[in-house]
C-alpha cells in the first residue's frame, strides 16, 4: 500500500531552497507528541541507534556523508537505544565516550570493532583496551564506564524510548516531533532525504512561515 501511495505522489513539493518528492505523514514519517529538544533554536535531529545493530553499522557511511551537507539550522544528536538489558553495555560505552569528550574520534572505530573485528564490546575490560588506543588509561576508562554520571545517562535514555515510540533502530526524530527510519522510508538515502525535508518543515515552522 505504501508503494502504491508513493507511486501516486510523483508531484514535487517545493520547500524553501530544496525540492522534494511529496512525502506524506503516516506513509514516510509519523508524528508524535512534542518531546523536549536540547539544541536551542536549531532543529534537533536525534538518531536512536545500537552499536550491535548491523543496520546501524551499514547506515553510518551514508549518514556521515549526509551530515556534511546537513542544513546549518539543524544539529545532530546521537542517542543509544536500550530496548533490553543486553543493549545496555553498548549504551554505557557510548556515554563513556561522551563523558571523555572523544565520541567523534572513536564512534566509527567502535562500530568496526564490533562488526568487522568481531570483538566482544559488552565486556568493560575490552572497552578499556579499545580506549587505550586513544590515550585513555584503563583506570580512567573503567571508572568513567562505571560512574554515576553514566548511570544517570542510561536512566535518562531508557525513559525516552516510550514517549518517542521507538521500536527499531536506526530511527531519526526531527524537532522532537517527526519520526522516520529506513524501513518506513524505503531505504537509507530516501530516509535522509525525508529527514532533510522535515528539517526544512520544522525550520519554517520555527520562523513562523
Amino acid at each position: 500500500m505504501k508503494q502504491v501511495m508513493r507511486a501516486l505522489l510523483l508531484l514535487v513539493v517545493v520547500v524553501p531552497g530544496i525540492a522534494y518528492a511529496g512525502y506524506m505523514r503516516d506513509i514516510d514519517y509519523r508524528v508524535i507528541p512534542q518531546q523536549p529538544v536540547v539544541t536551542g533554536p536549531r532543529v534537533e535531529v536525534r538518531e536512536f541507534f545500537w552499536y550491535g545493530c548491523p543496520h546501524c553499522f551499514h547506515m553510518e557511511p551514508v549518514l556521515n556523508k549526509w551530515l556534511k551537507t546537513m542544513p546549518r539550522d539543524a544539529q545532530f544528536v546521537r542517542t543509544p537505544a536500550i530496548f533490553n538489558p543486553a543493549w545496555a553495555p553498548a549504551a554505557r560505552a557510548f556515554f563513556t565516550f561522551q563523558a571523555l569528550g572523544i565520541t567523534e574520534k572513536v564512534h566509527d572505530a567502535f562500530f568496526r570493532a564490533i562488526h568487522v573485528q568481531h570483538e566482544n564490546m559488552n565486556n568493560p575490560a575490552n572497552v578499556a583496551t579499545f580506549l587505550e588506543k586513544y590515550g585513555i588509561s584503563r583506570k580512567t576508562a573503567l571508572s568513567t564506564y562505571n560512574s554515576f554520571s553514566v548511570d544517570a545517562d542510561l536512566r535518562r535514555t531508557q525513559s525516552m524510548e516510550v514517549p518517542y515510540g521507538i521500536d527499531s533502530v536506526p530511527t531519526f526524530v526531527v524537532d522532537g516531533r517527526y519520526v522516520t527510519n529506513p524501513e518506513i522510508a524505503g531505504g537509507q538515502r530516501r530516509c535522509l532525504r525525508i529527514v532533510s525535508y522535515l528539517i526544512e518543515k520544522s525550520a519554517a515552522k520555527h520562523a513562523g512561515k
